[in-house]
């Protein structure tokens, strides 16, 4: 009988760190278009149960898309599950050849269920309601520094200020129709599954999944505009 294979992949900005479990094979490919090619047919030759990739802010999204893309198991995991699996099992040395074993070692452990990744569209509008998370975070700073800055520094602050002010106006302003021209009504499911969407709102592209953004960060509705 066919031993089954687990294979977990540590994603760094340069490297792909591949590691086999239960053999403990591991091997090394440059993050780039070639080293990809390559690790998709040194991945493939096992036909993996599952490859296992921990989600790194978006670093991962190319390899994993690639996998998806190619028929291979891939399943994107929350860091800190794997972090606690790893305590569980006493492993606390960190390397990326032992992160990525130790990741094959989850994959065969966990079974976690493979799901459909985010196409390149709901890729572009997680990261647009990321991006004005972070706009709104940043204005708060700003205003929290400006209460306590001198005059000279002040000015400084303050012309920040009106300019996040402007880029968060301006996404509030953003039309479904002008930027992401698929997405409707129909895609409630999908923004469901991406964990955009909490409230149905409106028909503009804040109206899709404003409500989400505005119950995490406070701020005033903003325009919505009919796609």
């Amino acid at each position: 009988m066919t031993e089954k294979k687990w294979i977990g992949i540590d994603v760094s900005g340069e490297e792909l760190a591949v590691g086999v479990y239960p053999s403990g094979e591991t091997k090394t490919f440059p993050y780039q278009p070639q080293g990809i090619w390559d690790l998709l047919m040194f991945v493939g030759s096992f036909k993996p149960e599952r490859i296992i990739i921990e989600a790194t802010g978006g670093l991962e999204a190319a390899v994993a898309a690639e996998l998806y893309n190619s028929g291979l198991p891939v399943c994107v995991i929350n860091p800190r599950q794997v972090r606690d699996f790893a305590k569980s099992i006493g492993v606390l040395a960190k390397t990326d050849d032992i992160d990525a074993v130790v990741l094959g070692r989850y994959g065969e452990a966990i079974k976690p269920q493979i799901r459909p990744l985010a196409t390149e569209e709901e890729q572009a509008i997680k990261e647009l309601v990321a991006r004005r998370r972070q706009l709104v975070e940043m204005l708060v700073q700003e205003k929290n520094r400006y209460c306590r800055a001198s005059k000279k520094t002040g000015k400084d602050i303050l012309k920040h200020i009106k300019w996040l002010e402007k880029r968060i106006k301006d996404q509030n302003t953003v039309t479904a129709g002008q930027e992401f021209p698929s997405f409707r009504r129909s895609n409630y499911p999908t923004l469901r599954r991406l964990k955009i969407l909490n409230l149905p709102s409106g028909e503009g592209f804040w109206g899709l999944f404003g409500a989400a953004v505005m119950l995490q960060d406070g701020t005033k509705p903003p325009t919505l505009l009919a796609a």
